[in-house]
């Protein structure tokens, strides 16, 4: 009887140590959102605890559940959602869910405040919530005008001394996540931009007389390995201004629009993130996906030593590239192993967006697409070996 005892501690004892750590607070009613971190455990069936991003279309993967949507629910739903679908083949289930690190929810304020940067909502947020966690006002309410920036197209103007003065007003309005709260100083903002997104030092800045888009990008620290240039865009006065910096910036053409384009008091220059990605899974060091950079192409060589290289059983003969056509997936063979070592460059092609280079376990039977898919979705954004 004892025996049967320790076993079973031992056997919860991985479960209660993950949630001995005291988690942040959080709301009970939050509702998780993509990229939102969390913790399952059933403490009554040891091997089924897991640390899990939620991904962008919501999902996440569960040992004996599948695929299950997690956002739109809070953790108690969740967690009564997994307790169903296991009940469906074990006995006596009990299910905890928590929130480790709410990603989903960011809202950002820069400007005349002490700390600008991005918070995360850890429930329903004010104007009034964000500007506590932003430390305060760097300066007078009656010395500021305030600016909601959301999606990428609608202003909303922003009375915050009402706001500060009466937290009941109308004027202390409800923020939304993805909401960009700018605040400037009314003495200088007839000098003042924003720049935002992938650039070394973003935030506001002083402009001066025909300051033009490079002088900015250079007063802002220029942009970031991971900025998407090509996508670039000025907010003003409410209306999206396209500017494609990457014919000058990376192929080093001359570009008259770019370069005669002048930024005007408020202004917003924003360079988002590239969007273009690859994946790199299976035996290697580092399964994930992967930025292709505006000023180079990457090989399957330079991408397999970006996923830290082949793992010590890989089977470097039965890679392959699973490749979109058509809306269609479909899997390359590549032969790794002749591109190592006998330096065929045949095999050596150039990742394109969306790729996933696959190399299995030696030993193993070659993986169908689908597979691999089912795979990704279970692994994706987890720095953890791969599994079969």
């Amino acid at each position: 009887m004892r025996t049967r005892l320790v076993c079973l501690i031992a056997a919860l004892l991985p479960a209660v140590i993950g949630f001995a750590q005291e988690p942040p607070a959080v709301d009970p009613e939050y509702v998780l959102g993509p990229d939102d971190v969390i913790e399952i455990a059933v403490p009554t069936h040891s091997g089924l605890e897991r640390t899990v991003n939620i991904m962008p279309d919501g999902r996440i993967t569960f040992p004996r559940v599948g695929e299950i949507v997690a956002t739109g629910k809070t953790a108690s739903q969740l967690a009564t959602e997994i307790k169903a679908a296991l009940e469906v083949t074990l006995n006596n289930v009990s299910v905890l869910v928590l929130v480790r690190e709410m990603r989903a929810n960011r809202i950002s304020v820069i400007g005349a405040v002490r700390q600008s940067g991005t918070f995360f909502m850890r429930g329903p947020w004010k104007l009034m919530d964000l500007l506590a966690a932003a430390g305060g006002l760097a300066t007078k309410p009656n010395r500021v005008t305030g600016r909601l920036i959301r999606g990428r197209t609608e202003v909303i103007s922003l009375d915050i001394a009402s706001a500060l003065e009466d937290p009941k007003n109308t004027a202390n309005i409800g923020l939304q996540r993805n909401d960009l709260i700018l605040i400037e100083e009314i003495e200088r903002s007839k000098l003042l931009v924003n720049v935002l997104g992938q650039v070394r030092n973003p935030g506001t800045l002083e402009i001066y007389d025909d300051m033009d888009l490079l002088a900015l990008l250079t007063q802002a620290g220029n942009p970031t390995e991971r900025a998407g240039l090509s996508r670039a865009y000025v907010l003003r006065d409410g209306k999206e201004i396209p500017t494609n910096l990457r014919p000058l910036l990376v192929e080093g053409k001359h570009d008259p629009y770019i370069e005669e384009f002048k930024i005007k008091p408020g202004d917003v220059l924003f360079v988002p993130e590239i969007e273009e990605r690859f994946a790199v899974m299976g035996m290697v060091g580092r399964p994930g996906y992967f930025t292709i950079p505006e000023k180079k192409k990457v090989s399957v060589l330079e991408a397999l030593g970006m996923a830290g290289g082949q793992g010590q059983n890989a089977d470097l003969r039965g890679a392959g590239l699973i490749r979109s056509r058509s809306g269609k997936p479909e899997m390359i063979k590549l032969d790794l192993n002749a591109l190592l070592k006998k330096s065929n460059m045949a095999y050596n092609l150039n990742m394109e967006p969306d790729d996933i280079l696959f190399i299995p376990e030696r030993g193993k039977k070659g993986i169908s697409v689908g597979e691999a898919f089912s795979t990704i979705y279970m692994w994706r954004y987890i720095g953890l070996p791969f599994l079969w």
